[in-house]
């Protein structure tokens, strides 16, 4: 999938001219660049099948929600599952989750679930994650992949990255990045699914 992708940027305050503010500004922009890089190692990509997950089975999994409960990918069965995996930190992730509760929203009387899977690091307090979801008004439920299993499952290249699973638990699509025709790609692609139309 072709798409703008988009990326942290250093902020565009006035400089002064003085050599510990240039340090400081090209700090932060370097900074702005490897999280960029973090959040799109494999952004660009049109080719999804490259993860070498799309056509396979989903692999299985449980993690817990924010509140401690298990949530196993399989207990969706029949269910068209959209993965998100993101982080705190990744400022693409945090304008493509709005994105995709218009999305959710708009499916919400339909067998789709939307599951937000966290990659932020064991550290990261479950109330700064659901806290961020809170502010950016998304009710996805959340996932906290602590220990990165399922991000190793699912051969997570870069962030944000989702995962279109069809109600036989087969990867229909795997999207890396965010771009403005998100939101359009993933409806096109649910009402596909929805309809018992392969993506393959």
């Amino acid at each position: 999938m072709n798409r703008s992708l988009v990326y942290a940027s250093a902020g565009n305050r006035p400089l002064r001219s003085t050599p510990y503010i240039r340090q400081s500004i090209l700090a932060r922009a370097c900074l702005a660049l490897a999280t960029a890089a973090i959040c799109f190692a494999a952004a660009g990509c049109s080719d999804p099948t490259a993860t070498g997950l799309v056509g396979r089975p989903a692999p299985d999994f449980t993690l817990q929600t924010l509140d401690g409960r298990s949530v196993t990918l399989s207990d969706f069965k029949d269910n068209v599952v959209v993965l998100d995996f993101w982080a705190t930190w990744c400022s693409p992730c945090l304008m493509e989750l709005p994105v995709l509760e218009r999305v959710r929203q708009r499916f919400r009387d339909k067998r789709v679930q939307f599951l937000a899977v966290s990659v932020d690091s064991p550290r990261t307090p479950n109330e700064v994650i659901g806290g961020t979801l809170q502010r950016l008004g998304v009710n996805i439920p959340a996932l906290h992949d602590r220990d990165g299993v399922v991000s190793r499952l699912y051969r997570q290249e870069g962030i944000p990255m989702l995962v279109l699973v069809d109600a036989s638990g087969i990867v229909q699509s795997v999207h890396v990045g965010y771009g403005p025709g998100t939101e359009t790609e993933v409806t096109r692609e649910l009402d596909s699914l929805l309809a018992n139309r392969s993506l393959l």
